[in-house]
């Protein structure tokens, strides 16, 4: 499968369901992103959509305040967080292969499970100063990443956030947690 539209998922969304008359809940929990398993995507095309954004082919709510999706295809080495976002929704940016610097706003409190796992070349987060979470193997593989500059407010840091992590990370402390 190369291309497919709203459509075409939607369809299949009802095929997969259809006749399930019963069906009261689906749980998709925090660590599950489904575009997070399309390692070849190039582009996402949303038009008119009430509920995402699309800005630089990253992917975001309406109105900004979550981060859902960072393209792995993506090839710049640095990326600032938009003003408006205060949450990086969980494996937003996995196993991006180029993004050394990532710079967070003011805004962000929270990082999502998984969010940045497995981004090999990732050396630097800055601007941290004000998030207040960051979720279970956040950083996880993040085998390069030496420096975190700011966490002076974080309260809580989830299981295994810095797993295979470099041991530069070890020992420092950011607000009330120790990595």
């Amino acid at each position: 499968l190369k291309n497919t539209s709203t459509a075409q998922v939607a369809q299949q969304v009802k095929n997969l369901v259809l006749g399930c008359d019963s069906l009261a809940i689906i749980d998709l929990t925090d660590d599950i992103n489904p575009l997070a398993a399309l390692t070849s995507l190039e582009a996402i095309y949303i038009g008119n959509n009430s509920h995402f954004m699309i800005s630089d082919n990253v992917l975001y709510s309406k109105k900004g305040k979550f981060l859902y999706y960072y393209l792995r295809s993506k090839t710049q080495e640095s990326f600032n967080l938009p003003a408006a976002v205060d949450t990086i929704m969980p494996q937003a940016f996995a196993s991006n292969d180029n993004l050394k610097v990532f710079t967070a706003s003011r805004a962000l409190r929270h990082i999502g499970n998984r969010a940045f796992e497995g981004c090999a070349a990732l050396l630097t987060v800055d601007n941290v100063r004000y998030i207040t979470g960051i979720g279970n193997r956040a950083f996880a593989y993040c085998a390069a990443l030496s420096t975190i500059n700011g966490g002076e407010r974080l309260g809580s840091i989830g299981s295994e956030a810095f797993l295979g992590c470099s041991s530069h990370l070890r020992g420092q402390r950011y607000g009330s947690s120790a990595l």
